[in-house]
């Protein structure tokens, strides 16, 4: 039982909780080993697109409008349906010091261009800086983005200790050739304790993201199931009956 709630929670919460040997704040919270390798160019990855994954985007951005004020940062991660894996992917990992605008227009192109289910995006940013921006572009385009605005926990560390066990135990993939997804190990890895941690924050909403679509899943599959009409069948991936 005690093995299994360290799978769930991961080492550094399960030292606190049942060792009451805290590991030091200046530890990672994400290590290097943890973090599995994927070839977004191989034949299994190009399968697996063609089946279908359920991806999310999370944005990370600057507080105000000035210019050259902090980074705003996106992370775009998708899922495999069958086996839960989740995929950082390749040209999803950005990072600027840009006005609101340019921002937002990332966000819409890479919503688009990963078919996004959901866009996360910390909601007094949201409304004090994208939200305006967004609706602009929604009114004019005739098109619409789901957005979820998240008023996350304010210690940074437990947000991201919440998702340590989903990259400890395997589940996390990620591109070492995409030079944004570097970025992205290498602030992982000083994480709490670097200079930056923009994309580190984007990467934990969405995996928090994620880890809730999973849970709602599982209910799912405990719960009811229907009966379909005689020669329908439903496609697992994008769950549309035919």
């Amino acid at each position: 039982a005690l093995m299994k709630r360290k799978l769930e929670i991961g080492d550094r919460a399960f030292a606190a909780e049942f060792q009451n040997t805290p590991m030091a704040s200046e530890s990672p919270v994400f290590y290097k080993e943890w973090m599995k390798e994927y070839d977004p160019t191989s034949s299994d990855f190009t399968e697996l697109l063609r089946r279908g994954v359920y991806s999310v985007m999370a944005l990370d951005p600057a507080i105000t409008e000035k210019t050259h004020s902090d980074y705003s940062a996106i992370v775009v991660l998708s899922a495999d349906y069958d086996t839960g894996n989740i995929y950082v992917r390749r040209g999803g990992v950005w990072r600027d010091k840009c006005p609101v605008q340019n921002t937002v227009d990332t966000l819409i192109r890479l919503y688009k261009q990963f078919q996004c289910r959901t866009a996360v995006i910390e909601g007094v940013a949201f409304q004090r800086v994208i939200g305006d921006w967004i609706k602009r572009w929604e009114r004019d385009s005739a098109e619409h983005l789901v957005i979820r605005t998240v008023i996350p926990d304010s210690d940074k560390h437990r947000r991201a200790d919440a998702v340590a066990p989903l990259v400890q135990n395997g589940k996390v993939f990620f591109d070492p050739k995409d030079p944004m997804t570097t970025n992205l190990i290498n602030e992982m890895q000083l994480f709490p304790t670097g200079s930056h941690d923009d994309l580190t924050d984007a990467f934990v909403f969405a995996l928090t993201e994620l880890q809730q679509w999973v849970h709602r899943r599982k209910n799912m599959k405990k719960g009811a199931f229907v009966v379909l009409p005689k020669g329908v069948k439903r496609n697992s991936a994008t769950g549309i009956m035919a």
